[in-house]
């Protein structure tokens, strides 16, 4: 028997940034970030995350921080809060104002992940679908689809069209700037069918 099959996956040791377009909504504040927490409880948060908000809100760093602890505190799924756990989320957290279609808002996200080292790269799309096509366009414009010394991945959550022709649309929308290895997809209105 392979006792691999049995031991909790190793976390990861390069750098990884995280990038949350639409950072300031219900799904990061209810969801994401209670459950990066989880994983910071369980030693599985990679020791070198980066978990970069994006949105258009006047906020910086802090802020950021602010109103992500009190999501927190509010929904993670293990009470009470430990303090090391909570602190080693907060740690990781940095803050881009923009709107989805400033390029200039892309090259500060660029230059934040060039700063913290972050070669390997996760888009998370936690944004209405009506601003998938200009998040995506733009990251292919700044040159963020592909970095040459990692990885680069996109979650496109909430629904993946509303039909099989819009879902078709967006698929060609979303191949324009990443490859099939690169897009995931959380479609849950289409698993609640």
């Amino acid at each position: 028997m392979n006792d691999a099959l049995f031991t909790l996956s190793k976390k990861p040791r390069e750098p990884i940034g995280f990038v949350i377009f639409g950072a300031t909504g219900d799904l990061t504040r209810r969801k994401l970030l209670p459950a990066l927490y989880q994983l910071a409880l369980e030693d599985q948060l990679p020791d070198r995350v980066h978990i970069i908000g994006f949105a258009r809100r006047d906020w910086n760093d802090d802020k950021f921080r602010e109103m992500m602890k009190a999501g927190i505190e509010e929904f993670a799924r293990t009470q009470p809060i430990r303090q090391n756990a909570l602190d080693k989320v907060l740690g990781c957290l940095h803050f881009v104002s923009s709107v989805f279609d400033d390029a200039e808002g892309y090259d500060k996200l660029n230059d934040l992940l060039e700063e913290v080292g972050a070669d390997n790269r996760y888009f998370y799309l936690a944004t209405p679908p009506s601003a998938y096509k200009n998040i995506v366009e733009h990251l292919g414009e700044a040159g963020l689809a592909n970095c040459q010394s990692g990885w680069t991945r996109i979650v496109i959550e909430k629904p993946y069209g509303h039909d099989l022709e819009s879902a078709r649309e967006l698929d060609e929308i979303v191949h324009a700037v990443f490859s099939e290895e690169q897009i995931f997809r959380i479609d849950h209105y289409l698993g609640k069918e």
